[in-house]
């Protein structure tokens, strides 16, 4: 690659994947070269600096004439607001008056995101000044040159673009259907339109695969009899919960038997191992897994649940410092133990503080203890349950912990009977994952048990659940949520974006 080409007399290269194009692109217009974006994310920081530049001569300007981060900060303001009204202005000259209204619309997003970077307050929460290092950058000369990363550079090379109405993409105009023909009517040709575009969103989200598809199914039940062989198991015992809590798989030696794993895969269980760090992964899940590390499909199912080294890192460093991971305030929010309240009505019940399987994302993993560490705690929830009975302000209880699921169904039972008791409860929702990691749980008897507290016009009870990628949607999870449904119950989907699933047009 000729890095030359991305200076600021040829900046032109990198947005038209290698063609000059000899155009003076000024702020606030827009010449039409779309932006190369395999290109610009393989730059070094000096490559960036300079393209950073070009993307937004004027925000160089001002940077560079400006004496004082804060004279920058107004001046930059000032401008920003002046971009944002000209884009919107139905008598503008300029050129960007002609910009597809949807360029527009993302024009106005990414001003209203450089504004909120630059904002005193936000730098304030974060600790950091990125402007100041923006600043910097403008005066190489006179100012030590900050450390800032690749990606921050990326970021804000998108947004300059962006803020000027450039973007890896190009909204297509749709063409006009004749309203007259022989042999096409508007109508049909309407129809024939919206037909060419509901083959392209299905190309689109035919890419990635579902575990519903034939091969995948296939490969499924390659790795259940595989995992069935290493652990002694038949048939019959894979569609029984049970035996699935009795293997759960905590060591790395394990998953290594089974399926192939990265370098970086395999440190990060390492240093798990080392630092007493938990991780646990059902069976069944683990039948999610390619065989293979470098299929690269499965990246979602295993980033999930193998620690990486940099989760490891932080886990060990809040433990060495004493830096909370409590983000979430739940040591403000708990009137009482077991229970966190946020919010007027809602509460959340912490029934049992360990999972069948411990995903790294998850808000309270700081806390989970792997499950033969973990104790039932009946008189904790037993005094919980009745601050409940006595505050008629809450109507929703979220059952959640760990995995409520995790308990057995008597247990299950003895939390449903007491709060099935509180008359001012209008919905009980069960937080579980049990659908995904293992489904065979969602038995008909916990459906029956379940279904009993369901009084439809003054009590819903429900299951909420992460279902966070369609390679979890096996027929074994389908068979699961039917159950659920067939009995007249509803289950909710909350999806955490992560960054393995975080792909255009691959999530729910």
């Amino acid at each position: 690659m000729d890095k030359e080409s991305y200076g600021l007399q040829r900046e032109d290269k990198v947005l038209t994947g290698g063609k000059t194009k000899k155009a003076d692109i000024a702020p606030g217009e827009s010449s039409g070269p779309e932006i190369n974006l395999e290109e610009i994310l393989q730059l070094g920081r000096e490559d960036l600096t300079r393209l950073l530049w070009s993307a937004d001569r004027q925000i160089h300007k001002i940077l560079r004439a400006s004496s004082t981060i804060e004279e920058a900060r107004n001046r930059l303001f000032k401008y920003f607001d002046t971009l944002e009204r000209s884009y919107f202005n139905i008598y503008s000259t300029k050129k960007f008056k002609d910009l597809h209204d949807l360029k527009k619309r993302h024009a106005k997003w990414c001003i209203k995101v450089l504004k909120n970077i630059i904002r005193t307050e936000h730098e304030e929460l974060t600790g950091s000044s990125a402007l100041e290092s923006l600043w910097k950058l403008a005066h190489p000369r006179s100012q030590k040159a900050p450390q800032v990363s690749e990606s921050f550079l990326c970021e804000l090379v998108f947004l300059f673009f962006g803020i000027n109405g450039k973007f890896p993409f190009q909204p297509e105009e749709p063409p006009s259907p004749p309203f007259s023909g022989p042999y096409l009517s508007p109508g049909v040709a309407r129809s024939r339109l919206l037909d060419n575009y509901a083959e392209r969103i299905k190309g689109y989200l035919s890419r990635y695969p579902n575990g519903l598809d034939p091969e995948v199914i296939e490969k499924g039940r390659f790795m259940v009899r595989k995992i069935m062989a290493y652990f002694g198991g038949t048939p019959a015992e894979w569609k029984d919960y049970k035996w699935h809590l009795k293997n759960i798989i905590r060591k790395k030696s394990t998953i290594e038997n089974l399926v192939e794993l990265s370098e970086a895969e395999r440190k990060g269980l390492e240093m798990a191992e080392a630092h007493r760090v938990p991780f646990q992964i059902t069976p069944y899940y683990l039948s999610l897994f390619d065989p293979h590390s470098d299929s690269g499909r499965d990246a979602i199912v295993r980033a999930q649940v193998l620690p990486s080294k940099q989760y490891v890192q932080s886990v060990v460093e809040a433990r060495q410092t004493g830096k909370s991971l409590d983000f979430m305030g739940e040591n403000s929010t708990s009137p009482i133990k077991g229970i966190t309240r946020r919010y007027i009505q809602v509460l959340i019940l912490k029934a049992f503080d360990s999972c069948p399987q411990i995903c790294v994302y998850c808000q309270r993993n700081w806390e989970l203890k792997g499950l033969c560490q973990t104790r039932v705690e009946r008189n904790t929830l037993q005094k919980a349950i009745e601050w409940i009975a006595a505050n008629r302000n809450i109507e929703d209880v979220l059952i959640t912990g760990g995995d409520p699921l995790t308990l057995d169904d008597n247990f299950m039972a003895w939390i449903l009977e007491r709060l099935g008791r509180i008359d001012h409860l209008q919905r009980i929702r069960i937080s579980t994952r049990v659908p995904v990691t293992i489904p065979f749980r969602i038995t008909e008897k916990l459906i029956d048990l379940v279904s009993s507290y369901h009084k439809l016009g003054s009590r819903e009870i429900c299951f909420v659940t992460h279902f966070e990628s369609p390679l979890e949607m096996t027929p074994d999870a389908l068979a699961a949520i039917q159950r659920i449904r067939n009995a007249g119950l509803s289950i909710y989907n909350q999806q955490v974006f992560t960054f393995f699933n975080s792909r255009r047009f691959e999530t729910f």
